[in-house]
């Protein structure tokens, strides 16, 4: 393991005996493993609590896994709710939730959001 002491891809390979490409494939579900093989590198997985980097996913899938929420609402409890409810939707998926409040009056609104929209390559808005 690296010093860090996190696994990595590499470590599970290894004590699963199987390629990186093969971890890949199960963290990305594909279809192309068999049972017993998806089996044996879960339970690795599970074993050494790795977790794939979402930056190095992100590059390798060349997509960014970040959903955003832009508001102009003084409302912080309507604000909240949407929220709440933005991130019960994406519980159990690979998604992540980007907040960035605007102010509509501000002079450089739209240049400040289309920054914000190039700098998080959001995957949806």
């Amino acid at each position: 393991m690296k010093s860090s002491g996190q696994p990595t891809i590499n470590d599970v390979a290894r004590i699963a005996g199987v390629s990186k490409k093969t971890v890949s494939r199960v963290i990305n579900r594909s279809p192309l493993l068999n049972e017993e093989t998806r089996r044996r590198v879960e339970d690795v997985i599970g074993e050494l609590g790795y977790m794939p980097n979402p930056q190095a996913r992100a590059l390798a899938l060349r997509r960014n896994f970040l959903i955003g929420l832009v508001h102009d609402n003084p409302n912080a409890q309507m604000v909240m709710n949407v929220q709440q409810g933005i991130l019960e939707a994406l519980h159990g998926t690979e998604f992540e939730l980007v907040v960035r409040p605007v102010d509509r009056g501000s002079a450089t609104m739209l240049v400040d959001l289309r920054h914000f929209l190039e700098r998080q390559r959001l995957f949806g808005l």
